[in-house]
């Protein structure tokens, strides 16, 4: 990257702006090479500037939102990565309206203690609003894509766009929001009242069964794969008799098989070898070929 395209930069967005930042830092999994530039987008006016000078420059940028359902290559990632940091939350009647950048896991407890149900299921879901729409993130059977109702956004451009619920398409763990090429930038939910005591004893309900089934404090990016048609990964990776693999620092938990663990100094090439084997043995027990949940970001295809 040219020294005078930096210098831009840095007038710019000042002390947002960071050069060669590690994304291991940013990121559940704890890898990753470094952002030829890094942006910590506060606010979303910063944001679109920032959409515009990556246009302007022919600049390669990619939205992080919490960072825990993705795997970086430990070359890092060229351009500019931003960060959101916009997570305002408001209530309107039966209506949320929560900015990309919000935790999930914050918004459904706030809606909680507010009285509204509908969201428990989001219990124990790490990530930002903006990434667990775009992903249709769900648990318990259940999706945050039929609570949507309105989806903001930005252009490649900067211009502002607006995403109603007819215009939006949720499929398992995808949604038609995957070929936008601008970034989410707010979303509206739509939830009914009801008793706080009895959301937030649901909430609690589903949160156990989530820390009784999944390594949620581990280093991790949530579940690898797709669950196939009728049936769950981690079943399939189970039987295969993939738990406890290893490559290098990366792990195939014990307690979830379809949770792959950086136990301390797991590479990009670790989990990306693990997850090639467990797919292959997978693919010989059973004859399913499994599909990555997680994002790649160093597959080039």
């Amino acid at each position: 990257m040219k020294e005078g395209l930096v210098r831009e930069a840095r007038r710019l967005f000042g002390e947002d702006i960071a050069e060669n930042e590690p994304l291991a830092k940013h990121c559940s999994f704890r890898i990753g090479g470094p952002a030829r530039l890094f942006l910590r987008a506060r606010q979303l006016s910063i944001l679109k500037e920032s959409l515009v000078f990556s246009r302007d420059n022919s600049l390669p940028f990619f939205v992080l939102g919490r960072g825990t359902n993705v795997l970086v290559p430990d070359v890092g990632l060229e351009g500019i990565v931003i960060c959101l940091g916009a997570g305002a939350v408001q209530f309107a009647g039966e209506t949320i309206f929560a900015e990309a950048g919000a935790s999930l896991e914050r918004v459904a407890k706030t809606a909680a203690e507010e009285g509204f149900t509908g969201m428990e299921f989001c219990a124990g879901i790490p990530g930002s609003v903006g990434g667990a729409v775009i992903m249709n993130a769900g648990a318990h059977g259940e999706c945050i894509g039929s609570l949507t109702r309105e989806v903001f956004g930005f252009e490649p451009s900067g211009a502002e766009m607006q995403f109603p619920q007819e215009k939006l398409r949720f499929g398992y763990r995808k949604s038609s929001l995957r070929e936008f090429p601008g970034v989410v930038t707010a979303v509206t939910f739509a939830l009914r009242k009801e008793d706080a005591r009895t959301v937030k004893e649901k909430m609690q309900r589903f949160l156990a069964v989530r820390r009784k089934a999944q390594p949620v404090r581990a280093q991790c990016a949530g579940s690898v794969f797709k669950n196939p048609p009728g049936d769950s990964a981690g079943r399939l990776i189970e039987l295969a008799g993939c738990k406890g693999m290893r490559r290098g620092g990366a792990i195939v938990s014990r307690k979830h098989a379809n949770f792959i663990i950086n136990r301390g100094g797991a590479s990009y090439s670790n989990v990306k070898g693990l997850i090639e084997a467990v797919r292959e043995r997978v693919r010989k027990a059973h004859g399913v070929e499994l599909e990555l949940e997680i994002i790649d970001l160093g597959d080039k295809s």
